[in-house]
């Protein structure tokens, strides 16, 4: 999952997520299906669709 967190918007999501994660939940290996950054081109480089992918 990507999600690119313009102003914070996703941050109440994350944060739900490492709660669930730390309450035992959630697998911790579960972390790793979520990609997060607020800026675009960041985001894509963290999915592998990034200028450094080409």
């Amino acid at each position: 999952m990507a999600l690119l967190n313009m102003n914070d918007y996703y941050t109440p999501l994350i944060s739900l997520i490492s709660h669930a994660i730390e309450a035992g939940f959630v697998p911790e290996s579960n972390r790793n299906f979520i990609r997060e950054a607020q800026d675009p081109d960041e985001l894509l480089e963290k999915i592998g669709l990034g200028k450094a992918a080409e």
